[in-house]
C-alpha cells in the first residue's frame, strides 16, 4: 500500500486536506480503483498530479466544494485508503476502497467482526427496505 509523505498530503482547505479532495474527485470517476490510483502514483508520484492528468468532464463531481459541505451537512466522516484509521481488513483485500463513507461511529471500524452495508445513491423503495431489516437483524445479533 502506498504511504504518503507530510508535503504530499497538501495543505488543509475548509478542514479537508488537498489529498482527501482529490481522492474524492477520483473516487467519483467509476472505473477508478485503487489498482488504478496505486499505478498512477508510482508514474506520477502525487494525487494532485493524476487529478490534472485526467479531463475535468471525467469526474462525477462538479464542485468540490460543494460535495464536501454536502458530507459535513450529513454528518458522514470521509476516510482515506492514506489514513491511519482506515480499517486494517481492508488494507488486505485485492482492490480495497480508496475512500470510505462513514455514517455512524467510526470506532467500531477496528472492530473483529464488522457489517458494512453498500448501496446507491439512488436506491429503491425495495432495496432501502431490504437493507433496513437484514440490518435490523443483524443488530439484534450482536
Amino acid at each position: 500500500m502506498p504511504e504518503l509523505n507530510n508535503a504530499e498530503k497538501g495543505k488543509i482547505c475548509n478542514g479537508v486536506d488537498s489529498t482527501t479532495k482529490d481522492l474524492l474527485l477520483l473516487n467519483s470517476i467509476t472505473t477508478f480503483g485503487y489498482k488504478k490510483l496505486k499505478t498512477l502514483l508510482d508514474k506520477l508520484g502525487s494525487t494532485d498530479k493524476i487529478v490534472k492528468s485526467i479531463p475535468a468532464s471525467d469526474f462525477n463531481i462538479k464542485n468540490i466544494e460543494e460535495e464536501i459541505a454536502l458530507i459535513k451537512k450529513q454528518n458522514i466522516n470521509v476516510i482515506t485508503i492514506f489514513e491511519k484509521n482506515y480499517p486494517e481488513s481492508l488494507k488486505h483485500i485485492s482492490s480495497p476502497p480508496i475512500v470510505l463513507y462513514v455514517k455512524g461511529n467510526i470506532d467500531y471500524l477496528s472492530e473483529e467482526k464488522i457489517v458494512a452495508v453498500v448501496g446507491s445513491r439512488n436506491c429503491t423503495y425495495y432495496g432501502k427496505n431490504m437493507a433496513t431489516r437484514i440490518c435490523a437483524t443483524l443488530a439484534k445479533l450482536g
